[in-house]
This record gives C-alpha cells, structure tokens and sequence, in this order.
C-alpha cells in the first residue's frame, strides 16, 4: 500500500489505515488523495475526495440559564439559516466542573453558537434534494434535553402540504 498523493498530514502505514485529521485551514476546501496497492505483478489505484464542512458561526452569545431560559436564534435576515434558534431551560447547562474548550466559567455560563455549514456532506434523507445544514457548538455541553429550532423554507412547507408528508421534529439531548 502507499499513499501517491494526499495532505501532508496523512498517514497510511502497511496496516492499510488511512488517517488524516483536518486542520482549520483545511476548513471549506477538498483534499484529494491516490492510494496505491500492489501485489505480485497486480496493482490497483483508488482515488477519491474528502470535502470538509466550513462552519459560519450566525451568532454565538454567552448564556446562563440561572437568568430565565435563555433563546439563542439567528436573526439576520441575509442568513441562510434565519430563524434557527436554541431554546435553553433551566438544569440543561453544567452548573459545576468547568467544561475544557467549552467556555464554561461557573460564574459566567457557556458560549454557544449557532452557524450554518458551508461544502456540507450529501445527506442521503435528502434524496439530492438541496439542504442547509446547522451547527450548533459546542458538542456535548448539554444536561437536559434542548428546545432546537430549524427554519423550513416556504418551499419545504408548500411540498409538504402538498404530499401530505409530515415534518418531524426531534428532540435532542438529556
């Protein structure tokens, strides 16, 4: 096995593993890689893509639910992801232990963010149809369960309504 062409960062030992971790810079651009294997007097060459997702944080604030439930949504009407909101009750952030990487001070809540997902995976539910894909961050700060709101265009209702489909919501967390 050899890697012909890939980042710099990635390594394929004689396991045949391939692993490479994206770097921020990376972020919103598509890495190509050739891998080669030969046996005997056979080889074979498989190339491929791996596009990684840009995150454009849309609002990021500081909450704290001792003050109320605190609403972090996306308001601007330029955002492809106006409306997106995070719905925070009481008991769902950490109240001690400080989270590394989190912004968690006990005395000033955590920083979360909300932003959408540029050069996103094709998500296979979508069936090639266009999505918009959100963010919300940090990953695992939450206690109990979140109220997480996502925008459906006028189009995704119209269809809807028109097949008789019905739009799921979930409820994640906790």
């Amino acid at each position: 096995f050899a890697l012909e062409s890939g980042p710099e960062s990635a390594t394929f030992p004689e396991d045949g593993v391939l692993t490479w971790e994206p770097a921020e810079a990376d972020a919103g651009n598509t890495a190509r890689f050739i891998i080669a294997a030969t046996l005997d007097e056979q080889s074979a060459r498989q190339e491929f893509s791996v596009s990684v997702p840009k995150v454009q944080i849309e609002v990021e604030q500081r909450i704290d639910t001792n003050e109320g439930t605190p609403i972090l949504q996306v308001d601007s009407p330029l955002s492809p992801i106006r409306g997106a909101a995070l719905i925070v009750p009481a008991g769902a952030l950490p109240n001690s232990n400080p989270i590394p990487g989190a912004g968690r001070n006990e005395d000033d809540g955590v920083v979360i963010t909300i932003g959408s997902v540029e050069n996103a995976p094709r998500l296979p539910a979508a069936r090639g149809a266009p999505v918009t894909v959100v963010d919300f961050g940090p990953s695992t700060v939450f206690n109990a369960p979140v109220t997480v709101a996502i925008p459906l265009s006028d189009d995704t209702r119209t269809a809807a309504a028109a097949s008789g489909n019905v739009i799921s919501a979930y409820t994640i967390g906790g």
